[in-house]
């Protein structure tokens, strides 16, 4: 009973970052439409469904990859810290790519220069958000999850509220992109550099991360 107990206070923490990090995109849509208008929201949400969409192509794969192939590594026996190497390079290759569609798709989008540069800040730093929530998932960092997504939620909207009299549109989703990007950083995996050869299970992290972007796409 005890061990059922503890998946479900996992689960219910999990949750309640989940609930935070989406009330605060709520609230965030909500406080710019109350007090910048629609035309600025309706660019707000745009991009921030460009950002959601972007980092599904392989940044958040590697997120859902972290959250299994690290656990079944340490079941293993092999070097979690291997696996999560795997990952983080895989990552960092990719985190250019997505952010450069953000700026193009965004520059095509709205033809506002500082638009599409916010829109690639909010792109990689989403795609950082997802990734590091998965790993951090992978190596059973469920409390911590839970608290940093609170934190940054509420960070988010108290940087909104200091930005919103701006009016200005990059601007306003800076403080999203910092809570995100507090996220990250705080997360991180910090592991003992890899010395030897790559690990054997590279082709089939790549595998199933590609597998995994089919699969989020279509849903």
């Amino acid at each position: 009973m005890s061990g059922r107990r503890l998946v479900v206070s996992k689960t219910a923490i999990v949750m309640i970052g989940l609930l935070a990090q989406g009330l605060a995109r709520f609230f965030y849509t909500v406080v710019i439409g109350r007090l910048a208008g629609p035309e600025v929201l309706g660019q707000v949400n745009t991009v921030l469904s460009l950002a959601v969409y972007l980092s599904l192509f392989w940044p958040a794969a590697l997120g859902v990859a972290g959250s299994r192939f690290i656990p079944s590594a340490r079941r293993g026996g092999d070097r979690a810290a291997d696996t999560i190497h795997t990952l983080t390079r895989s990552f960092w290759l990719s985190l250019p790519v997505v952010a450069g569609a953000g700026v193009a798709i965004a520059w095509i989008i709205t033809a506002d220069t500082g638009v599409a540069v916010a829109a690639g800040i909010l792109v990689a730093t989403y795609s950082g958000y997802v990734f590091v929530r998965g790993v951090m998932l992978g190596r059973d960092q469920v409390v911590r999850v839970g608290v940093v997504d609170v934190v940054s939620s509420v960070a988010a909207l108290g940087l909104l509220l200091a930005v919103i009299a701006t009016g200005s549109t990059p601007l306003l989703l800076l403080p999203l992109s910092a809570g995100y990007l507090a996220f990250s950083i705080i997360g991180w995996p910090r592991v003992p550099r890899a010395t030897g050869p790559r690990s054997a299970r590279d082709p089939e992290i790549r595998s199933f991360t590609a597998h995994t972007i089919v699969w989020l796409v279509a849903t």
